[in-house]
């Protein structure tokens, strides 16, 4: 299954009002209308998603797919196919396993 990714260039300030850029952000970021069901396949598409707090990453990954469930969650972590780790700055980010590489 092939992922597209909205991107917007050169956008004239009138189309950005159009198109309603909070809409847009709730999009790009998976708050609404997400396509993913696999923890893993959402968090290699965001690229990282902010992991201070083991609970709040869970529930950061849990906000963005179809049919949140601790269990998965547990399983792609416990498996290694995400990791936690410090990639920028002096925080942690859940990456998949595969980007560490």
């Amino acid at each position: 299954m092939e992922v597209i990714r909205l991107v917007i260039f050169r956008v004239s300030l009138q189309k950005i009002r159009a198109m309603n850029i909070l809409h847009i952000r709730l999009l790009n970021q998976q708050l609404v209308s997400s396509r993913f069901t696999d923890v893993h396949d959402l968090v290699a598409w965001m690229g990282m998603v902010q992991a201070q707090e083991y609970k709040m990453m869970r529930w950061a990954v849990g906000m963005r797919l179809r049919e949140p469930s601790m269990r998965a969650f547990r399983e792609a972590y416990d498996a290694g196919r995400i990791v936690r780790t410090h990639l920028f700055r002096c925080t942690w980010q859940l990456v998949a396993a595969e980007d560490l590489g």
